[in-house]
């Protein structure tokens, strides 16, 4: 759905993303800012998504699609997959959440005959694979 959502951004071709019961009956206006307050939700790192209020605020029209991304635009970091080096990249997340199913699994094998806390391995793997 991204590529589909940064595509339409980029062009103003809203049709791939629209519902057919709509039958074409819909404000270009109101489209854009629905799907570009989508594109900024969805984004991985969450410092980089919008507040809730700025989404209801440019739902409504009233703050600019501009200040509800902060200057990240479809491609850029944060949103769509391509990241800058500040940013926590979807590959680096896929192998943290790797390692942490991982540590689950040994814990859960450790303690098969005993009740006991569960084990911060796997906060420390994800803090040292940082």
């Amino acid at each position: 759905a991204k590529p589909l959502v940064k595509q339409a951004l980029e062009n103003g071709n809203f049709h791939a993303l629209i519902d057919t019961g709509l039958q074409n009956e819909y404000n270009p206006s109101e489209m854009r800012r629905m799907v570009a307050c989508a594109a900024a939700c969805v984004r991985n790192s969450a410092s980089n998504r919008p507040k809730m209020s700025q989404i209801v605020r440019a739902l409504e029209g009233n703050l600019p699609l501009d200040d509800l991304n902060g200057g990240i635009k479809p491609g850029d970091s944060g949103e769509f997959g391509s990241y800058g080096s500040k940013s926590y990249d979807t590959n680096q997340r896929n192998e943290d959440l790797k390692k942490y199913n991982k540590l689950l699994q040994e814990d859960h094998t450790e303690d098969t005959n005993e009740q006991s806390e569960p084990s911060t391995n796997y906060v420390s793997a994800l803090q040292t694979a940082r």
